[in-house]
Parts: C-alpha cells; sequence; structure tokens
C-alpha cells in the first residue's frame, strides 16, 4: 500500500505541530521519519495512520482520499495497518498469546482459526514458547516481539512505529530492528517508522524524511543523504552517531573518555 498526503496541517493551541507536510511512503519501502523532540514526527504519523484528523490537507492510501471518511469507514480502514509503540501498549491482565488474539477477537474471528494464526506469529516473532506466559515477566524486546506479532495479526499491508526502540537497550534495540526488516521484506509491507534515534534509521531506512519545526526540511533515498546531507539537522544527527560508535570502538575496548 502507497501512503501520501498533500499539505497536511494541524496545529494544538495555535501551534502547529505539523505544517504543510506533503510525502509518500512507497509500497515495500521503510520510510523513516527522523527529527529532533517537537519536530511533529509523533503528530504525523498520528495523522497518516488516521488516528487523528488534520485541520487541512488530506491522506490518501494507494491513491484514494481516506481522512474524510466517516468513523466508521476509518475503523474498518484500520484493520490493514498495524501499529507498533514505544510503551508497546499491551494489556497486562492478558497473557502473551491473549494479548495477540485480541485483535482477532474484535474481528470476530474463530477461536480455533486465531488461535493458529496468534501461534503462527508467535512463533515467527521468537515466542512460541512463552505463549502462556504474563506480559509481566518478559524483558522490553519481548514485549515488543508481542507487539509486533499483535500489529501484523489481521495481515496488515501497512505498518506504523512510533518510537518503536526508543524503551530498548541497544542490543534489543538491534534485535528488533533485524526482526522488522525480515518481516517487512517477507510480507512485502509498507513500513512507516518515526524514530530520533539515527542508529534505527542508518540499519533498516530505505527513504528518509527529516522534520523540523514541523515542516519537512530535507527528503530523498536515505543512502544518499547519509552521504551528503542537506540540512544542519541530518548533519549533526550523523556526526553524534559516528561520535557514539568512535566511543563504542575506541582501541583499548572502553569508551574515550574513560566511561
Amino acid at each position: 500500500m502507497r501512503i501520501s498526503c498533500n499539505n497536511l496541517k494541524k496545529a494544538y493551541s495555535g501551534l502547529h505541530a505539523v505544517n504543510g507536510v506533503s510525502i509518500s511512503a512507497e509500497e515495500s519501502r521503510i520510510t523513516c521519519i527522523i527529527g529532533r523532540s517537537g519536530a511533529g514526527k509523533s503528530t504525523l504519523i498520528r495523522l497518516l495512520s488516521l488516528l487523528e484528523r488534520a485541520d487541512e490537507g488530506e491522506v490518501m492510501y494507494d491513491g484514494a482520499r481516506v481522512d474524510d471518511l466517516k468513523q466508521k469507514e476509518i475503523l474498518t480502514m484500520r484493520r490493514s495497518m498495524g501499529m507498533i509503540f514505544q510503551l508497546f501498549n499491551l494489556f497486562s491482565s492478558r497473557n502473551v498469546l491473549k494479548n495477540v488474539l485480541y485483535p482477532l477477537e474484535i474481528a470476530k474471528v474463530p477461536k480455533k482459526e486465531a488461535v493458529e494464526k496468534a501461534m503462527a506469529l508467535l512463533d515467527t516473532v521468537g515466542l512460541a514458547d512463552k505463549a502462556h506466559n504474563s506480559i509481566s515477566s518478559l524483558s522490553g524486546g519481548q514485549k515488543q516481539r508481542v507487539a509486533i506479532a499483535r500489529a501484523l495479526v489481521l495481515n496488515p499491508k501497512v505498518l506504523f512505529c512510533d518510537e518503536a526502540t526508543s524503551a530498548l537497550d541497544p542490543q534489543s534495540t538491534k534485535e528488533i530492528l533485524q526482526l522488522i526488516k525480515s518481516i517487512q521484506r517477507k510480507l512485502n509491507l509498507t513500513v512507516v517508522m518515526v524514530t530520533h534515534q539515527m542508529e534505527v534509521v542508518k540499519s533498516v531506512c530505505d527513504y528518509l524524511v527529516v522534520m523540523d519545526n514541523g515542516r519537512v526540511i530535507e527528503e530523498g533515498d536515505a543512502q544518499k543523504h547519509f552521504a551528503n546531507p542537506e540540512s544542519d539537522i541530518l548533519a549533526g544527527f550523523l556526526r553524534n552517531l559516528m561520535i557514539a560508535d568512535a566511543d563504542m570502538n575506541s582501541p583499548d575496548g572502553r569508551r574515550i573518555g574513560g566511561v
């Protein structure tokens, strides 16, 4: 599915969180939206995923406008998309399997079919052996794997990720990114990912969108823009990443500065 928008605007108390944004997230591509805190990234993904309505502009799925649909139609449309959030948004009162089953229950899928589907996805994310475990017993990385399985259970065409690795340690972040990339290639998904973590962008991004003050200030093929950043913001992100890499790979195996 191709997700696009034209001249999107959204303001809160007079402050323009998104101010005239027009972008396209192409089918079978991982599009990363980056920017500093307050740049408008999360607001934009909420508009694109129809969780909120824009004040102005249009959102299109495969060229058809969808932001002006009635609420009931939007709820139906959301079945074609999966969402992964920073803080997992899992039900603590449900075990792992029942968390993944929840969207299938809402969709009234027969129980036997639903359980088979949920277990297959738990196997895909490496948690089939923890199907009956409580959510509280899981690590952060495992919780995000449950969230990924739940997001995929209705066979979405697009996967939205809002700071999906920000609450994870570096190793879990690496593993979750590898999993998302593998699933994206296997299922031919369109992925729209919001992040402020440059290591995330470098690992998985195909197409880059850089935001600042509610506007897009740079976009295009990720590798080309990594090699020749056009904005000071992207250059700063890349510079900080290089410093972090140098710290972690100092000759004596210790972080520079003795930390």
